[in-house]
Order: structure tokens, then C-alpha cells, then sequence
């Protein structure tokens, strides 16, 4: 290789990045807590620009819909007051949702677990009595002790303090602890509240300054190919929430009909349960299904593993059928895509990773798409070539 200035500076590159990613590797423990560190620091800033993504399209559509003539009637405070006014109307309907699910939930949930307390002793003692004649019926030698079963007070008693000790409410400077926590992430999401609305209402002027930011600093070409991955970022998150919302109204909607048609209790609350749970990826389901078992419990046992089996062939239908169709449809994926995007992303990174796999899917594909597209446009068009099935005729013509 010819050692001229361009050769020299492509040299320096590599070595400098070498050495880089050597010193990465060597310190990645404090590489790593110095970005946590900085995460926390801008974590009020992330949450505010989050939500206000998350909700921004619901303002859109009050400031086009309900509003869109407050600025043609007050040419110089219309505007703003039409994007006060959405974002007042927004943050209601949250709030709203928000209050509707705990007065109709929760107190569903209360009572059925108080039902479940005083009426599972007796129930499961009778489970283990029928199960105990079954094997008997069938000359089996093994009978489950139905005895250790009835005092459920103290096993509950017990797992309060299992509980107790593995949370560090054990002393008081552990409960100073974790009510500073508490403290500090309230304060949190109370700053993160803060930036979304000042976000809302300036978002205009945020994004012309980011563009001349980028403008300045980047030439035109890297600035155009940095504004176009920002529309695909935008888009393909905003089209993954909306999928993800759909996706949690059908599993909550079949679950409604599921429950209804199989006699089980409490499917207004389990659905509701269900239809919030399920947007959160792995957990929230669980989360779901054990409050569902647990007041199928408030009847019988045998209710209990009825729903447990209706549930679970629900949650496969949305993961194998639901999900990859109603995503796929709204990202513009393949619903193999959307199927190997949440795999992928949950075993990278857990449930952040399933959270943010299909969005960046979609980036990746849209981005590959055009790259493939400019790559053969510059190509010329290869010369008509004679097909396998042509080329023995033409030799027998011949």
C-alpha cells in the first residue's frame, strides 16, 4: 500500500480506534457505570421527552380537531392557547383512564382477593380430600397431607416477612431508604412531567434549533441522512405504539369473551387488568394471569386451572398470531420479522430489548431498502441472458 496522506490518515483511524476499544474493553466496569451514572442524570429528561412523544399525537389531534380555529380567529395568542388547551384536554383524558382503571379495577380486585382469603382454606382442603378419594378409588398408596393446607394464616403471616426481609423493611434505616427512594423517583417523574409539557408547547421552536444544530455542525448531506433516520425513527416508534395498543384492546376484547362464554368471575377486572398488564412484555402478562388465577379461585379450584389453560392459549395466540399480524401491519413488517425482532430483542436485553426490537427493525429494513435500491440504480442493467430451459432447444434447432 502506497504510504501517501490519505493512506496515513486512514492508518492513524485504525490505530486510534484499536487503542479506543482496547481501553473500552480493559475499563468496560467504569465505562459502563459512567453511563449509568449519566442515564440517571438525564433520566428526568428522557422520561419527560418519552411521554410527551407517547402523547403527542392525541394533542395533534385536539389542536387540529377541536381547536383549528382559535388561530384564525386570534392571529396573536390563538395558537398558543389552541396548544394549552390540548394539552389540558390530554393530560385529563390520562388522568382520566388513569382513574376510571383504579375505581373499577382495583376495588373488583380488593373484594375478590378478600373472597379468596376467607373461602381457600376450605377449598383446598376439599381439592385434596377429592384427590385423596381419586387415588384411593384407583389403589394408589400416596395421600397428600390436607392438614398442613389449613392454617393459612400463618403461611401468609410468613410470606409477609419473606417479604419484609427481602425489601429491607427490616430497621428503620432501611425504611429511610427506601422512603428516599421513593422521594427521589417522585421527584424524578415530577421533573420528567415538567420537560413534557414545556416540550409540548415549544416543540416547533425544539426541533428548528436541533436542525440548525445539526445544519452548522454537519454538511448537508450528513445532516439530510441524519434528518431522514429521525422521520424513520419517529414513524416507526409511533406506528409501534399504536400497533401495541391495538394489540393489548384485542387480547383484552377476547379475553372479555373468553371469560364470559366459560362462566369464569371478575372478567370485567381481569380484562381491564389484562388489556394494561400486556403492554408490558413478559412480566405484565404473568402479572395478568395470576391475578385472573386468583379470583377464578373465589369459585373452585378446578375454575382456577380452567382459566389457567384458557389464559395461556390466549397469551400464545397473541404472540404467535396477534401480535405478528396487527404490529407487522401498522410497522410494515413481515409478521416473521416482528416474531424474530421480540425473540431476538428479549434475549439481548430483556424486556427493554422487546420493547425496542421492532421499532429498530423497521429502521434497519427501511434504511437497507433504500441503500439496495441506490446501489442498483447505479448499476447498469445487465444484457438479457438466454434462459436454461431456451438454451437446449435452440442447440437442437441447430
Amino acid at each position: 500500500m502506497e504510504l501517501n496522506r490519505k493512506n496515513t490518515k486512514k492508518i492513524i483511524f485504525i490505530l486510534c480506534f484499536t487503542i479506543t476499544f482496547c481501553l473500552f474493553l480493559i475499563h468496560i466496569g467504569d465505562v459502563w457505570g459512567a453511563i449509568v451514572g449519566i442515564f440517571d442524570v438525564l433520566l428526568p429528561v428522557i422520561i419527560g421527552f418519552c411521554f410527551a412523544f407517547i402523547v403527542d399525537p392525541v394533542v395533534g389531534f385536539f389542536e387540529r380537531s377541536v381547536f383549528y380555529d382559535l388561530p384564525k380567529r386570534y392571529p396573536v395568542h390563538g395558537k398558543g392557547t389552541a396548544r394549552g388547551l390540548s394539552i389540558l384536554l390530554t393530560l385529563l383524558l390520562v388522568a382520566g383512564f388513569i382513574a376510571l382503571f383504579f375505581h373499577i379495577v382495583v376495588p373488583e380486585v380488593e373484594d375478590a382477593l378478600a373472597v379468596v382469603s376467607n373461602t381457600l382454606p376450605n377449598s383446598s382442603a376439599n381439592f385434596v380430600t377429592d384427590i385423596n378419594a381419586a387415588l384411593t378409588r384407583r389403589h394408589i398408596n400416596v395421600q397428600i397431607p390436607a392438614e398442613k393446607l389449613s392454617d393459612w394464616n400463618a403461611l401468609l403471616t410468613s410470606a409477609a416477612d419473606w417479604l419484609q426481609k427481602a425489601l429491607g423493611f427490616g430497621s428503620v434505616d432501611s425504611l429511610l431508604e427506601t422512603a428516599k427512594t421513593v422521594l427521589s423517583r417522585f421527584i424524578t417523574g415530577l421533573f420528567g412531567f415538567i420537560i413534557s409539557i414545556y416540550t409540548l408547547a415549544q416543540k416547533e421552536r425544539i426541533d428548528r434549533a436541533l436542525r440548525r444544530f445539526i445544519r452548522a455542525y454537519t454538511s448537508e448531506k450528513t445532516a439530510a441522512r441524519i434528518f431522514r433516520i429521525n422521520e424513520l425513527v419517529r414513524v416507526s416508534f409511533r406506528n409501534f405504539i399504536t400497533g401495541q395498543v391495538l394489540d393489548a384492546l384485542i387480547m383484552a376484547v377476547l379475553c372479555f369473551i373468553g371469560m364470559e362464554i366459560f362462566r369464569f368471575p371478575y372478567a370485567g377486572a381481569v380484562c381491564a387488568v389484562v388489556g394494561v398488564m400486556v403492554l408490558v412484555p413478559q412480566v405484565g402478562s404473568w402479572i395478568a394471569g395470576t391475578i385472573g388465577t386468583l379470583l377464578s379461585l373465589t369459585q373452585s379450584f378446578t375454575k382456577a386451572l380452567l382459566f389457567v389453560v384458557f389464559y395461556e392459549t390466549l397469551v400464545q395466540i397473541k404472540i404467535n398470531v396477534i401480535s405478528p399480524k396487527v404490529v407487522g401491519k401498522v410497522t410494515g413488517l413481515p409478521g416473521i420479522l416482528v416474531l424474530i425482532s421480540v425473540i431476538v430483542g428479549g434475549n439481548i436485553a430483556g424486556v427493554v430489548g422487546m420493547l425496542i426490537a421492532v421499532p429498530i427493525c423497521s429502521i434497519v429494513v427501511v434504511l437497507l431498502h433504500d441503500d439496495i435500491n441506490r446501489r442498483l440504480a447505479c448499476k447498469k442493467p445487465a444484457p438479457a441472458a438466454v434462459s436454461a430451459a431456451q438454451a437446449p432447444v435452440k442447440n437442437m434447432e441447430k
